[in-house]
């Protein structure tokens, strides 16, 4: 009976183990490679390249994989990236709603304006730049005073907070020679009621725009603003030093800012 019991038991187990290494999806995960490490045929998939850029794992990168141009292009011009985007200023908006404020501090939301709260997708898609796949030009402003577009969904949170009564500044390492050109730019677009443009001074030149990004909100708070919220498209609008209580990244996998 005991002889019968165990070996009853030992089928059951290994039975047992066999459909757990069948139904459990990560142990039915392979590598493509036996190896750790990049070959050199090695070839990043479009979606992970995407994906690993707004994880900020893929930085320092130049340009978009050329294979992947076709992937960026349907990523930004069907519905996904607007869907990402409403993800995004979704939460944002619920945060804001139920944010608590603090009558001794000015509590504020700190914009970024490129790629942010205007869009210049026509010229991603120029052939100068060609989804990312090929390096910004030097035109860049020229042609976001013309052709600067929004975002629906970020233009509406902008009016949302601010009419919730936060002061809203606008933080962009645009030199300060393009003032005139994004203040037309985002006026052009609908923007209005933001408390201050800070760009770049001959005095920033030099700086990563993680440590002029830095410097300028230390500034900020040095003034009594409280960053209740921080939104950018890159990951350098949103590290190093008061970076504010919440921050908001707004998917861009066309270039990537130091």
């Amino acid at each position: 009976m005991r002889l019968s019991l165990l070996a009853f038991l030992a089928t059951l187990l290994s039975t047992s183990h066999a459909a757990f290494n069948a139904d459990n999806p990560i142990r039915q995960l392979r590598r493509s490679s036996g190896r750790i490490g990049l070959g050199p045929d090695y070839k990043v998939n479009c979606q992970s390249f995407r994906v690993g850029v707004e994880a900020n794992n893929l930085r320092d990168w130049i340009t978009v994989p050329s294979y992947c141009k076709n992937y960026i292009k349907t990523y930004l011009t069907k519905n996904q990236w607007g869907l990402d985007i409403e993800a995004v200023t979704n939460e944002a908006y619920e945060y804001a709603v139920h944010f608590q404020k603090d009558a001794f501090l000015k509590d504020i939301w700190v914009f970024d304006v490129e790629e942010t709260l205007l869009s210049n997708l026509n010229y991603l898609a120029s052939s100068d730049v060609q989804y990312g796949t090929q390096p910004l030009g030097l035109h860049y402003y020229e042609w976001l005073r013309a052709n600067g577009t929004v975002v629906p969904a970020i233009q509406e949170l902008y009016d949302e907070v601010l009419e919730m009564g936060f002061e809203i500044i606008l933080l962009s390492a645009a030199p300060s020679s393009e003032r005139e050109t994004l203040v037309i730019a985002l006026t052009d677009a609908g923007y209005s009621g933001w408390t201050k443009l800070i760009l770049r001074d001959e005095a920033d030149n030099g700086k990563s725009t993680v440590q002029f990004k830095s410097e300028k909100r230390l500034e900020l708070k040095g003034l009594r603003y409280r960053i209740a919220a921080n939104v950018g498209d890159q990951w350098s609008d949103l590290t190093g030093e008061y970076v504010g209580l919440r921050t908001f990244k707004v998917p861009n996998p066309v270039y990537y800012v130091f």
